[in-house]
């Protein structure tokens, strides 16, 4: 039982971190190289990792469950609450607009019979129900999704394994004008704090999962990424299609 809701922590918040970003992550590696962008996918994500940790600590250190704005006010204000409360409603609500939009876009394309805008709204429809069943309905769609979206990545992966192919020139291009193009999307696919809640809410009663819930659920997503850019360029795809950066990008800019 234990085990379960250890991995439903993980699987909440790995949910929250792999999204749009790693749609853009490959073209802006493939723009400022290989081996910069491994670089700070690894120091940037330990980085994370650490705010999380101490994160995590902070809301283990605190009486009740709380949202971020709820921790802020506990410990900088009224002030602290506001700021902390309008960063999360335009750093959570830019990307599930970008989410609703894109995967309208996306579904537009193999399904072509509705409109962009009728793909939104039915996703919409769908994620609204989840929120509106409670925190166990999204736990456990997060849990089985994490299996599908994982699985995925692993199967291309593999594939790309298998039919690409390596040239040393792909850890040569190394520039420090262009060390930080991709600062800000790897952060962006990195960042799953506001799911901390959530999981500290999810083991209740367990707690002292929650420092391994944070490290896996941090750690692993980086591998993903890390795993994923690689066998980007195993296949050559210099001229990644700009398309997915405009997708991740157009509604939260």
């Amino acid at each position: 039982m234990a085990k379960l809701v250890l991995f439903q922590g993980i699987a909440t918040l790995m949910g929250t971190i792999i999204g749009a970003g790693i749609l853009g992550l490959p073209y802006v590696i493939n723009q400022s190289g290989l081996l910069i962008g491994l670089i700070e996918l690894v120091v940037l994500g330990l980085i994370i990792l650490c705010v999380n940790l101490m994160m995590g600590e902070v809301m283990l250190r605190t009486e009740g469950n709380h949202q971020l704005p709820g921790y802020a006010k506990r410990y900088l204000g009224n002030s602290g609450k506001t700021i902390m409360l309008i960063g999360m409603i335009i750093g959570i609500y830019g990307p599930l607009l970008a989410y609703m939009i894109g995967t309208g876009e996306a579904l537009h394309a193999i399904f072509p019979v509705f409109p962009p805008f009728v793909f939104s709204i039915v996703m919409f429809i769908i994620l609204s129900t989840l929120v509106f069943l409670g925190l166990k309905a999204v736990e456990e769609s997060e849990f089985g999704m994490m299996f599908i979206v994982v699985g995925i990545i692993l199967c291309i992966s593999v594939w790309a394994l298998f039919t690409g192919r390596f040239e040393a020139s792909f850890v040569q291009d190394f520039s420090l004008a262009r060390f930080a193009l991709p600062y800000g999307v790897i952060i962006f696919a990195l960042i799953g704090m506001p799911a901390l809640a959530e999981v500290r809410e999810e083991l209740e009663g367990k707690e002292k999962l929650l420092k391994k819930a944070i490290i896996f659920g941090s750690l692993i997503p980086m591998l993903l990424y890390s795993v994923q850019l690689v066998l980007n360029r195993l296949q050559e795809s210099k001229h990644v299609d700009e398309e997915n950066l405009q997708i991740v990008f157009r509604y939260t800019l």
